[in-house]
């Protein structure tokens, strides 16, 4: 579970002075929260599968109500390589699934926008290295393998119109 800040900026316009629509704005102006579950197993020697929902809603602004988020991801790792006391201990080939459903955003009417939602369907494979015993690089190329957006031909924001996304992680254990 998790909360977030309001943070960035959320009244950009263009050259026109037309307001741009809240997909495409830095910011939400309003606290966000999120609740989920991850489970990890071990399925056989070398692979472990991973498994992983959660829901992000956003609270309401005068300006409206950014679309709720659904995610379902599934991810197996293999390990390919593993040399216990080696500057690389360990590197695994990773497999992703993600599938992404955003509802409707809302406007300061409470009226939904057509052109905002849809349900997308991520392949991304990766590579994951870990060194030493405290240390771990990963890199993912995201595909948008499948999408079933709203209006998609009117749609501003990015999640499912994009031709990929490169995920670089670091994380560092006490």
């Amino acid at each position: 579970a998790g909360l977030t800040v309001p943070t960035g900026t959320t009244s950009n316009r263009d050259d026109e002075g037309n307001r741009f629509d809240m997909g495409m704005q830095p910011g939400f102006a309003a606290p966000s929260f999120t609740i989920g579950f991850a489970a990890s197993k071990m399925i056989i020697p070398h692979f472990t599968l991973t498994g992983d929902t959660s829901v992000l809603t956003f609270t309401e602004t005068n300006d409206g109500k950014p679309g709720n988020e659904v995610r379902f991801n599934a991810a197996g790792g293999y390990e390919i390589f593993e040399k216990t006391n080696g500057f690389l201990s360990r590197l695994d080939i990773i497999g992703e699934s993600n599938l992404l459903h955003l509802t409707k955003d809302q406007d300061g009417h409470r009226e939904k926008d057509d052109a905002t939602g849809g349900t997308i369907l991520y392949l991304s494979p990766g590579l994951r290295a870990t060194f030493g015993k405290h240390v771990s690089v990963g890199v993912l190329v995201k595909l948008p393998t499948w999408k079933d957006l709203n209006n998609e031909s009117e749609q501003q924001g990015s999640e499912g119109l994009e031709d990929y996304k490169a995920i670089v992680t670091c994380s560092i254990s006490f």
